[in-house]
């Protein structure tokens, strides 16, 4: 059987159950995931192999292949696994495979996210120059890219990637039946990291719009955490907003509240250094618990999201507009249920996890062959 070592440098944070559940869905490819350091999370597994132990010299090795891109441990670890290819999740771990991969001539794919294509390359100084030109011997030396939306495959592009050495292919999610249609819908769910590009300052100024008539008996449930959790846990107190902020939460604790919910909010917009969202998988979550999705016109989202059919979408950073969204689902239970069992054909046909991950090794397949 053909291999596949799926490298992220922390192993595996909260936050990034989309590579997890791909790492899981491989059927005719045996998966190894490898990074240099692990986290404890929900997404830790004991069957990854971790490069650097806690040693001084492994912490050294550790610093200088940051910088350099080098390591004596990698190696013994690649050689150990002998993998067919080698897929890297971010540009910035491309980037750190790039070498040991051409060495050993093994084939790199590379799957782009988000930040690593429409923010870092913007940096300032001389972090931001060297970025941009490690990206661009990425885009040379790599095999293949894999965008999770055409967002970031046009925004790779515009940097200089051959058109020809992307793919656009959603991650997607796991299997799971269908809630039942007497599960009684209330709150509305907001998942992902606090921070700038995720808009949740948006959706609380969007509820504080609302008559109290229409938030009736729901509340906003905010799972996840991140550097503005504490402003705006502060803000929605001003805001007098019923809101309840859970901080991360286990993926099975996500599915709960996401089936019981009227909407997921997905209120993302452009961070002022630039950076967006590729295709937020929560929306695949979403979908697969017949959940209809409220949020913006921004990015990869109206790819997955089709307005006035699984969800509703607002220009981005209209918040009368995501009051008005969100105020006819809260009190229209016909419309929720026509968008959610349309949102549930979509996960079905186009977001299931392990359809997509056949795709993906059958683009291993055309590339080994």
């Amino acid at each position: 059987m053909n291999s596949v070592m799926v490298w992220r440098w922390t192993l595996l944070p909260a936050s990034e159950t989309f590579i997890r559940n791909q790492i899981s869905s491989y059927t005719t490819w045996k998966a190894t995931a490898v990074g240099a350091v692990a986290e404890k999370s929900p997404n830790a597994d004991a069957s990854d192999k971790i490069v650097f132990s806690k040693s001084s010299f492994d912490q050294l090795q550790k610093r200088v292949f940051r910088v350099t891109d080098l390591s004596f441990s990698l190696p013994k670890v690649v050689d150990a696994i002998a993998p067919t290819i080698i897929h890297a999740h971010f540009a910035i771990d491309g980037m750190r495979m790039r070498a040991i991969a051409k060495r050993r001539r093994i084939p790199l794919v590379v799957t782009l996210h988000g930040s690593d294509i429409t923010s870092s390359p913007s940096k300032p100084g001389l972090r931001g120059r060297r970025y941009r030109i490690r990206l661009q011997k990425l885009f040379r030396d790599a095999d293949l890219f894999v965008a999770v939306s055409k967002h970031i495959a046009r925004s790779a592009q515009a940097l200089g990637l051959d058109k020809n050495k992307i793919v656009v292919l959603p991650l997607g999610v796991p299997w799971k039946q269908a809630p039942t249609a007497s599960v009684e819908r209330k709150n509305v769910v907001f998942v992902g990291r606090v921070v700038e590009k995720k808009g949740l300052e948006y959706l609380l100024e969007s509820l504080a719009k609302l008559e109290s008539h229409v938030i009736g008996h729901h509340r906003l449930i905010v799972i996840g955490d991140g550097p503005l959790r504490s402003e705006l846990e502060a803000r929605s107190r001003e805001l007098n907003l019923p809101v309840d902020f859970l901080g991360i939460r286990t993926p099975e604790e996500v599915q709960h509240h996401m089936e019981r919910a009227v909407c997921l909010a997905v209120p993302s917009v452009t961070a002022h250094n630039g950076d967006t969202e590729g295709l937020p998988t929560v929306v695949f979550e979403a979908f697969r618990a017949a959940t209809p999705v409220v949020g913006f016109n921004h990015a990869g989202i109206p790819e997955a999201v089709q307005n006035g059919y699984s969800g509703l979408l607002a220009e981005e950073r209209d918040v009368a507009g995501l009051a008005m969204n969100l105020g006819q689902l809260l009190t229209d239970p016909t419309l929720t249920l026509k968008l959610g069992l349309n949102a549930r054909a979509s996960f079905e046909q186009d977001y299931e996890s392990s359809r997509q991950t056949k795709k993906l090794e059958a683009l291993y397949e055309r590339l080994v062959g």
